[in-house]
């Protein structure tokens, strides 16, 4: 008799939706989040190899060193304080998880990260969902909200390449007195003074109650700071079970993120290498009539309806030789399946240029 997990996986691959772990590594990227390479500039040879003592920050994995830091985080991003969690699904699952209480409400747009998803779900609060990026439909819900009102959204949306208007959600917030919490995944590295994130571009960092920058992206790393007041990151200490019941990351681990944010400081060239590149591939796009959707940070989007569509313009790229993965449903909905590429900093001119012309060949 087949078991319910086995139906599962059967259905899944009926709906030409399987997914499975695979290594493109001699194609050239232009999948992965790492926006600036900046492992490029990183001697590993140099760095401590100091022994780590194992455990909870709050028992045995706490040192003065990783504190340090995450006061150095803090001031980078102009924060009044930092909180390193050991991924950035663990930051938002552990942030979304106990901001609120019994009572409170929390609202999340509707593409929402499933790491903020799935922290909602173990939340006491209400949560209500509001349309993506829209401002009224927002508006609508936080004049319905109960108790202490929460707001999440993302600067930029991990698979449709596009973000918020920033003012004017934090104006809402503002109107209502409800707490802004901004995901800036995709921002932080590549937007504001030296990659600080869109929230300080837009000039509303001291208006919004949590920032979580995320590692995994362009500092081309993993882990993920919480940013906010004392009191929260004392709350998080407290009351986060991501946070309290898993084991600390090491001293190398701090060590890691800390150089990345000095080579940010250090070489602003990469940085503006990759936003030459940017406006490269865009302009190579509106010259080949490319339909590409996104381009804030480093994601456009190409959509291609069906799974089984969008995984032959996949593999078609690839024999190319061109690591672009496609998005399937229910990963997006169905109906919007797509080819989400990734821009870098080391992506050359003629690898741009490459990549747009077989995509047009193919769309031929």
């Amino acid at each position: 008799m087949m078991t319910d997990f086995q139906k599962k996986l059967t259905r899944r691959r009926a709906d030409n939706a399987f997914r499975t772990l695979s290594d493109k590594g001699d194609l050239i990227d232009f999948s992965s989040n790492n926006y600036l390479g900046l492992e490029r500039y990183i001697d590993h040879q140099k760095m401590s190899q100091e022994i780590n003592r194992s455990g909870s920050r709050l028992l045995s994995g706490e040192t003065n060193y990783k504190s340090s830091v995450e006061g150095e985080i803090a001031r980078h991003h102009q924060a009044e304080a930092a909180l390193i969690f050991s991924s950035g699904y663990s930051a938002n699952l552990g942030l979304m998880s106990c901001i609120g209480g019994r009572g409170d409400t929390i609202l999340f747009d509707a593409l929402s990260h499933a790491s903020i998803r799935d922290g909602l779900k173990l939340s006491q609060a209400k949560d209500l969902k509001f349309a993506h990026n829209d401002l009224e439909d927002l508006e609508h819900k936080l004049s319905r909200a109960e108790g202490s009102a929460f707001v999440v959204i993302e600067s930029v949306y991990s698979m449709d390449g596009d973000g918020p208007d920033l003012k004017s959600v934090s104006t809402l917030c503002q109107k209502y007195g409800a707490h802004l919490i901004v995901d800036e995944a995709h921002s932080a590295g590549v937007y504001g003074l030296y990659g600080a994130g869109l929230c300080i571009e837009a000039g509303i960092a001291d208006q919004v109650f949590a920032r979580i920058i995320t590692y995994g992206k362009a500092f081309g790393f993993h882990g993920a700071a919480v940013l906010g007041s004392k009191d929260l990151r004392d709350y998080l200490i407290n009351f986060s079970r991501p946070f309290i019941y898993s084991t600390a990351p090491s001293n190398q681990f701090f060590r890691e993120i800390e150089i990345r944010y000095a080579i940010l400081k250090e070489r602003p060239e990469i940085s503006n290498e990759f936003h030459e590149k940017k406006a490269h591939l865009e302009s190579s796009a509106e010259k080949l009539q490319l339909n590409l959707g996104g381009g804030m940070s480093g994601i456009y989007t190409y959509v291609c309806p069906g799974n089984e569509l969008v995984k032959k313009l996949g593999n078609y790229l690839q024999e190319a030789g061109f690591d672009v993965r496609p998005i399937l449903s229910p990963t997006v909905p169905a109906g919007s399946e797509r080819l989400r590429i990734c821009l870098h900093a080391y992506n050359s001119k003629a690898e741009i240029d490459g990549l747009l012309k077989n995509l047009k060949n193919y769309e031929a």
